[in-house]
Parts: C-alpha cells; sequence; structure tokens
C-alpha cells in the first residue's frame, strides 16, 4: 500500500545539540525477507536542538549505482517540510511545494501523464515526510509513557492526508544496547489488513536504529516496491558493498555538472568561457539561497521510487 510505502522516507536520526557541520551517516537496506542486501542510503543532515532543518537522502543500488535523490527543508514548519524526491529511472516524482497557516500544496507527476497537484488543508496534528521525526521527537513522553499518539500524514504521492497512530509495543538490543521498538499503524480499519511499520529507537528515542517494512524504493523486475529492513549501523556490516558512495556529497562537483549542463543548453556546449559563466550563475544562486537545490540533468541510470525528475536544471526555492 503507498500510504505506508511513504513511510519508509522518514528515516532520519536526531541529537540533542546544534550542529553547525551536517550530520552524515549510512543506511543499509536489506530485503525482509531473504536477508539480501538491496541498497544504501546515503544522509546529511542539519540539526537543530534535536530537530530536523535541512536533510538530503541519496540512494545507490548494491553495485553503486543511483537511484535516486531527496532534498528536505523545514521553513515555517518543523513536521511540514519543503521537499522534493526524485527518482528518475521511475519517471515519477512528488513534493510538498508550500506550507501555509492552512493548507498544504502537493504535487506529483508519474510517467507521461500530467503533473497532478492539491491543496490539502492542514490540521494541528499533521506530519510529512521527514517532518515525521519532528512530531515523533515531540511526543516521546508520551510513546515512553506507553500512550499512543495519532497524527495525520500528508502523502504527496496519494495527494491527501491520512489517520496514523504511533506506539511503543516493546524493548529490544541493537548492537548490544538497549533500544525501544515503536509501531506506525493506520488509525482506521486498515490496521487490520496492512502490516505495521516497526522503528528501533536508542533509549532516548532521539536516534533511529532500524526500520522494517516497505521501502520508497520500487524492485524493477516486480514493479512493486520492496520490503525491507533498513539498519543504521555503527559500522559497515560485512555484507555491504565494499566500495561504499561517499557520505560527502561534493557540491563543487554538482555545480560543475550543473554548469556543464547549463552551458550546453545555452549552447556554448564545452566551451570553457559559457562554462565558467554559467558555474558563476550557479554559484551566485548557492550563496543567495543557502541551501537551495540544484538537480542534475537526469542520471542516466537509476530506479524507481515515488518520484521522478524532469531533463532541466531547476531550482527549489
Amino acid at each position: 500500500m503507498k500510504v505506508i510505502r511513504i513511510l519508509a522516507i522518514f528515516f532520519v536520526l536526531g541529537s540533542e545539540c546544534v550542529h553547525a557541520d551536517p550530520l552524515r551517516f549510512y543506511g543499509y537496506a536489506y530485503d525482509l525477507k531473504s536477508g539480501q542486501y538491496l541498497y544504501t542510503e546515503v544522509y546529511s543532515e542539519e540539526l537543530n536542538n534535536g530537530f530536523l532543518e535541512r536533510c538530503t537522502m541519496k540512494y545507490f543500488a548494491a553495485d553503486g549505482h543511483p537511484l535516486g535523490e531527496k532534498r528536505v527543508k523545514f521553513v515555517d514548519s518543523p513536521y511540514l517540510p519543503v521537499y522534493q524526491l526524485d527518482l528518475p529511472s521511475a519517471n515519477y516524482s512528488e513534493g510538498i511545494t508550500a506550507v501555509s497557516n492552512d493548507s498544504v500544496e502537493m504535487f506529483k507527476q508519474s510517467g507521461n501523464k500530467d503533473k497532478q497537484t492539491a491543496k490539502i488543508k492542514r490540521t494541528p496534528d499533521m506530519a510529512a515526510d521527514a517532518g515525521f521525526t519532528n512530531f515523533m521527537v515531540a511526543h516521546l513522553q508520551e510513546l515512553a509513557a506507553g500512550q499512543t499518539v495519532p497524527f495525520k500524514l500528508g502523502v504527496a504521492g496519494l495527494l491527501d492526508a491520512y489517520s496514523f497512530r504511533a506506539k511503543r509495543v516493546g524493548d529490544t538490543k541493537f548492537e548490544g544496547q538497549p533500544a525501544v521498538n515503536l509501531s506506525i499503524e493506520p488509525d482506521s480499519l486498515l490496521r487490520y489488513i496492512v502490516d505495521p511499520l516497526l522503528l528501533t529507537y536508542d533509549v532516548s528515542g532521539k536516534r533511529l536504529l532500524e526500520y522494517r517494512g516497505v521501502s520508497d524504493v520500487i524492485n524493477p523486475v516486480t514493479g512493486k516496491a520492496y520490503t525491507v529492513r533498513v539498519a543504521f549501523y555503527s559500522k559497515a556490516p560485512a555484507d555491504a558493498p565494499k566500495n561504499l558512495p561517499p557520505l560527502q556529497y561534493s557540491e563543487t562537483c554538482s555545480c560543475r555538472r550543473s554548469a556543464l549542463a547549463l552551458s550546453r543548453y545555452l549552447g556554448g556546449g564545452g566551451n570553457a568561457a559559457i562554462q565558467s559563466l554559467a558555474g558563476r550563475l550557479i554559484a551566485t544562486n548557492y550563496r543567495r539561497q543557502p541551501g537551495s537545490a540544484i538537480h542534475q540533468p537526469r542520471f542516466g541510470t537509476a530506479i524507481a521510487t515515488s518520484i521522478a525528475s524532469s531533463r532541466r536544471i531547476y531550482f527549489l526555492p
């Protein structure tokens, strides 16, 4: 079910400190039933007093080729970010484009279909995408006390919001340390036919250690989302790819690639002067809009989840 699958992209870690530099870490994704290694997640996060402010998520297949990317930033709400997720080979894209006091604007585009948009009513208990983590951090005391916490989940992929609930379901251990299991399930009759998501946190409740459930990454063979176990180990497991993608993504490299693409669009091809001009234009955009996302022309190879990109350079405001 796609509503459940959308929750799979909310894997983020928390901290009690203000971080000047982004936190960077891996998520190791396995098939839940077979245990086969499927793909690697690469995170870069900026936190402020334990709450996520910005993050970038990149997905790489086991052989290292990129599957997709998502960029998220929080502007007016800690629970409702503006974001866009791109999964090129799926030819699909979705995101939240604006958040106001009373509404949330979202879109999705799949295949050759026209872009679809919606403006849904915002409620006080609504979270979306990576804002789900901030919502959980804000309700740690209730969850620790055994209370069930209801919330609305905004789902851009379905252009609507749905009722869910979170609750503590037991204690466990992760890498030999005490941990806590949380269950996320639909707050409706759907919970009787849809398996819940299982999230494992450290005892403070602010660090996600493992996720079990439906993924946002789609199996290219079946066309359906993987069902996965994603573990955030402190060290790479023995069965992870030997050559993991770099944790620190090079914005310089991103700018150079975008500059080349822009210079070609302007008709300059590989002309050094036009490339230089394009590079300065892109770099200026970075300086004027900190954290703005520059998306490349689509990756030549990739997989599918719930997002796609267009074959042009564009900027998230």
